[in-house]
């Protein structure tokens, strides 16, 4: 029986991704939907032909899991109040836009055995597993080094792609927000847990993650450079055997879609632990929050002491 799921969001993300993953890939029956402005909720959920809720508790009576597609605030707050209800999470990152509020959720998540994925998309690729792979390969020759990772995107500026100002990726850290999680969670599957970070961030965001096995990741990202076509997103391994580098540029996103739904159809019904989930993107927020304490007080900061 298909798992029943509903969608929350009716912007750009959800019309792109989020409402025809969850209507047309199997495994799943969209059941509803809900949305900040009642009349784009309304008009997307007739266009994906199931009823809107203009009632959040109510949509959560009819469903068995949700989909967010909406900012991380909001969806901090909305998911919790799911998992409260003991339902299955496919939630976006970055997780929240504070520490607390992430942690809040993925203790819930954790306390009720809650099935969840968490939408790195990029991770979910045959090119980032064989990334992930060599790490390991280098790590157990002894011959690991570190990572040098670039994210630049020309998404806030005016002929980008991003929703126009006044959203939370025009804040000041916003841009190191939305792309830290893509190029961290690559990071930590390779080269294992964060110990501290030290950096600045802003329209141009530096930092530097010191993993526990003394390896480093250098990150290099901003979503306000003039780029000639799409992202640029690398991630390049480095070794005394030699580098490896992951490119977004070789990803299919479609299949990694749709991988992230199989996989969250799998949790669901057999228990299977999917690529990235919730304790993915907290290890992620617990870094987002480590460079924005470091850009603050101009020191490294330990990722125990949050």
């Amino acid at each position: 029986m298909a798992i029943k799921i509903a969608l929350v969001g009716a912007g750009w993300w959800a019309h792109s991704v989020h409402g025809p993953m969850d209507k047309h890939f199997s495994g799943t029956d969209l059941v509803g939907i809900w949305a900040r402005s009642p009349e784009k909720g309304q008009a997307f959920a007739d266009e994906l032909g199931v009823p809107y809720f203009s009632d959040f508790h109510a949509l959560l009576n009819e469903c068995d899991a949700v989909d967010f597609a909406v900012p991380p605030n909001v969806q901090a707050a909305m998911a919790l109040e799911a998992a409260r209800r003991g339902k299955a999470l496919i939630l976006e990152k970055p997780l929240a836009l504070d520490l607390a509020n992430a942690r809040a959720l993925a203790e819930t998540v954790d306390a009720l055995s809650l099935p969840t994925v968490a939408c790195f998309t990029r991770r979910f690729s045959p090119e980032a597993d064989a990334f992930v792979a060599t790490a390991h390969q280098w790590e157990l020759a002894n011959a690991l080094l570190g990572i040098q990772a670039t994210y630049l995107s020309n998404g806030l500026l005016p002929q980008g792609a991003l929703p126009p100002s006044g959203t939370w990726r025009h804040e000041l850290y916003g841009s190191m927000q939305d792309l830290t999680p893509h190029v961290m969670n690559l990071a930590i599957h390779a080269l294992g847990p964060v110990v501290h970070v030290q950096g600045v961030a802003g329209r141009f965001s530096a930092y530097t993650a010191v993993h526990a096995s003394g390896a480093v990741t250098t990150v290099n990202l901003s979503s306000l450079t003039a780029t000639d076509g799409g992202d640029i997103f690398r991630e390049s391994l480095c070794s005394t055997q030699g580098i490896a580098t992951f490119d977004d540029a070789a990803v299919d996103h479609t299949a990694a879609w749709q991988r992230i739904h199989s996989e969250f159809v799998s949790a669901v019904e057999n228990g299977t632990k999917p690529t990235a989930d919730i304790f993915d993107e907290l290890a992620v927020q617990e870094v987002i929050e480590a460079v924005i304490r470091s850009h603050k007080s101009r020191q490294a900061i330990h990722i125990a002491d949050l």
